[in-house]
């Protein structure tokens, strides 16, 4: 369930504002950035960079 909203708002800070990655990773509670990334692309096969450039 934790995970679901992560990634609902991970895209959404993404796609939708000029966070940094590692802002949004701290704003969702990940301690480092390289969690974050692994569980980003975990949930979308694709890079959090990546994602925000296909937006």
């Amino acid at each position: 369930m934790c995970d679901d909203v992560r990634n609902l708002l991970a895209k959404k800070y993404l796609a939708d504002t000029e966070l940094s990655a590692e802002d949004i990773a701290h704003w969702l509670g990940y301690t480092e950035m390289t969690n974050f990334r692994r569980a980003f692309i975990r949930w979308s096969k694709i890079t959090p960079v990546n994602f925000r450039e296909t937006k």
